[in-house]
């Protein structure tokens, strides 16, 4: 999908399906992705849960385990097509070039090793031929640098000495060891209370930009998107219906169901009105996809129209020359015109 003309391009996802073999057969989680991501942006893919958020980031680290395969599409990291790499040429990809953050640093940090040889692991994983003593000095840096007190003293300590909050400030320090161009953070902030989720997003900005690192920001709270993201990639039932700048998503979405998770996002003025406003019916399971447009049956345009029902949209490209929009809706041309 890389623009002819973008050289700040840095990694570029061309036509990503990843297929999950049942009993009834193969089925995808994942249809069809393209998107681009630029150096240093700040890229949100949003949607609700099960959409393939997560998915589609563990497709780009080639961590999709069987059942799962991914059965196309390539990935464009700095002019290279990592999606031919082997095993071994990844294992020099993660952590270095590309690291990722999970949901839940309880399960992801090893209880039995301390968080200082947790550290310093990684970075002696990618830089050959540091020394002991610089490892751990980087370490105490990097426990600093996510605002950890008595940074050296607890480079000794066990993950469960540490609060949830400070679980997941050693992961974005683990993560950040080794400087790499991307950064995927997957639903980094969920487990947390509000006050801490706010403090951790707060390092985490603060560090991406001091390093120009560009992040993939994997979360169903628009609210987060809004504060941190420059992008925003809209998922749902496997596919990408809408990206486009976080200005372009806010001020005026183009496809449905962009716009029903925006006015389902709890507001002063929304609530004080009334009830909050809901998408009415959930997604579809990935084994019981609809023909055409998998949000037809929740949508309050295509709901019954039948090239909703029968045909899947096409990937339409929408400027008025300052912005660009992609969105997959059959109705995208039409509420572009009215809006112009």
């Amino acid at each position: 999908m890389m623009e002819a003309g973008r050289d700040n391009v840095l990694l570029s996802v061309n036509n990503l399906t990843v297929e999950f073999a049942t009993r009834e057969g193969d089925f995808p989680a994942v249809r069809d992705i393209n998107f681009d991501i630029d150096r240093s942006q700040k890229v949100g893919i949003v949607g609700e849960s099960g959409c393939g958020k997560s998915v589609t980031a563990l497709a780009i680290l080639r961590l999709i385990e069987p059942p799962g395969r991914i059965t196309s599409g390539t990935t464009i990291l700095k002019g290279r097509d990592i999606s031919t790499f082997s095993d071994r040429e990844m294992q020099s990809i993660r952590g270095k070039e590309i690291s990722l953050i999970f949901q839940d640093p309880l399960t992801s940090l090893d209880p039995v090793m301390t968080i200082g040889k947790q550290i310093t692991e990684i970075i002696k994983k990618h830089q050959k031929g540091i020394s002991s003593r610089d490892a751990k000095d980087k370490a105490v840096e990097l426990l600093r640098d996510v605002e950890v007190p008595n940074a050296e003293k607890r480079l000794g300590d066990y993950p469960h000495q540490y609060s949830g909050g400070m679980r997941q400030r050693v992961m974005i320090a683990i993560a950040l060891a080794n400087d790499p161009d991307i950064l995927i953070a997957d639903e980094p902030t969920t487990a947390l209370d509000v006050t801490t989720q706010a403090q951790v997003l707060h390092i985490l900005e603060k560090l991406v930009d001091e390093r120009q690192t560009a992040v993939i920001l994997i979360t169903h709270n628009f609210g987060l998107v809004a504060e941190f993201c420059d992008k925003v990639l809209v998922m749902y039932a496997g596919k990408i219906v809408e990206q486009a700048s976080k200005h372009q998503i806010f001020s005026s979405q183009n496809h449905p169901y962009t716009e029903a998770l925006i006015k389902s996002v709890p507001n002063p003025e929304i609530l004080e009105a009334g009830d909050l406003p809901t998408i009415p019916g959930i997604p579809p399971s990935i084994v019981d996809l609809p023909p055409g447009c998998a949000f037809e049956p929740r949508c309050p345009l295509g709901n019954g129209v039948d090239i909703c029902k029968q045909v899947i949209p096409p990937r339409v490209q929408l400027s008025d020359g300052r912005s660009l929009v992609i969105s997959e809706c059959h109705f995208a041309q039409d509420r572009w015109n009215q809006k112009e």
